[in-house]
């Protein structure tokens, strides 16, 4: 069964607590088997309005295969981040990709994509597979396949002030540290969330609400730092998506 997280709780995870001590034993040896060969197979779903199953078109997804391992089974890095927007028949495609090698730290697990889900009025939607024993166990597939595939998402409106949408926006952000933290160059491959983000606060500021931090902020912030990582400047990358 595909899940939903909560992105206002990022860290939460379901609590197979009686599989810590397994894992402390199995995750170790796993992660000494690398390289690993992965491959992934093409997703296609469907984004629809909750109470009207009316198809909504502009949702931006961020589709990312997370790297986990470590001695507490922690997020080490991204194997690919891809993205795509729906149109007007609420569909959302990403290609398939692979193989690919792995050769550093962690593997795929259950979150094999996480998809952000973000439309604008809208709760965030954070998607990922099924927490089994198995991937939870990093156990290894060659071939990995989305739960969401052929599935419709429904978007539910958000019901709360302004103010609330902020609060509630700000898992997403702490979901999207990936992209723009730790020297990454990931906001590279995420132009049109960045550029979703930029427009929401646009929307904040015209309404006079603070405190809603977007990616963009960061990168203008920061530019000379992620030049020195060899990235693209976000300067121009900025100028060039955002309008």
């Amino acid at each position: 069964m595909a899940n939903r997280l909560d992105v206002n709780q990022p860290g939460k995870k379901r609590r197979y607590w009686y599989l810590i001590p397994l894992l402390l034993i199995v995750w170790p040896a796993s992660c000494a088997m690398l390289p690993l060969k992965y491959s992934a197979e093409p997703i296609e779903a469907w984004v629809v309005d909750k109470e009207t199953n009316q198809p909504i078109e502009g949702t931006v997804v961020v589709a990312r295969w997370i790297l986990e391992g470590g001695l507490h089974v922690d997020q080490v890095g991204s194997l690919e981040i891809l993205e795509a927007i729906s149109d007007k028949q609420g569909r959302i495609y990403f290609s398939g990709w692979g193989p690919k090698w792995h050769w550093g730290a962690g593997r795929l697990t259950y979150k094999d994509p996480e998809l952000l889900v973000f439309k604008s009025g809208y709760r965030v939607e954070a998607l990922v597979n099924e927490a089994s024993p198995e991937a939870l166990g990093g156990k290894y597939w060659e071939i990995r396949k989305s739960d969401w595939n052929g599935k419709i998402v429904k978007m539910e409106k958000f019901k709360g002030d302004q103010k609330d949408y902020v609060t509630h926006l700000g898992g997403l952000d702490t979901s999207l540290g990936f992209a723009s933290r730790g020297g990454s160059c990931a906001w590279e491959k995420i132009p049109q969330m960045i550029g979703a983000l930029y427009g929401q606060r646009k929307q904040f500021d015209a309404a006079g609400i603070r405190g809603f931090s977007s990616i963009d902020d960061h990168l203008n912030s920061n530019e000379n730092y992620y030049l020195s990582k060899g990235c693209h400047s976000p300067k121009a990358f900025l100028r060039e998506h955002l309008q």
